[in-house]
């Protein structure tokens, strides 16, 4: 199983770190499969997948699930947890591995390092 066309858009500000995530899933087991999609410090918001897949909770890990093999698209919106020290704000979240694409940031202020 494979993800394609994957992206992941934030914005971030001084009180919170919104995102969407957006991939195809390629599942290519007839008898379907399940991927990790996200995990670490992130609350799911909003789920779009099609028929005969779901996402799951799985011991803080979001997973999808597949019925049957076939192409998947798959969008989550999702809120990280800001990690506040020093001079610093850090969101901790991980994401399934994909081919590297960009990363968009958003509402970031000019002065972001």
């Amino acid at each position: 199983m494979t993800l394609a066309k994957f992206k992941l858009i934030g914005a971030l500000n001084e009180d919170s770190a919104t995102f969407t995530l957006t991939a195809t899933a390629r599942v290519k087991n007839p008898k379907g499969g399940e991927i990790e999609l996200l995990s670490g410090g992130a609350a799911l918001t909003d789920v779009t997948t099609p028929p005969k897949c779901r996402v799951r909770v799985d011991h803080g890990r979001f997973v999808a699930t597949f019925d049957r093999g076939g192409t998947y698209p798959i969008r989550l919106r999702f809120e990280a947890a800001i990690r506040r020290g020093d001079d610093w704000n850090a969101v901790e979240f991980r994401v399934a591995p994909s081919a590297l694409q960009p990363v968009v940031l958003q509402s970031l202020a000019p002065d972001t390092q």
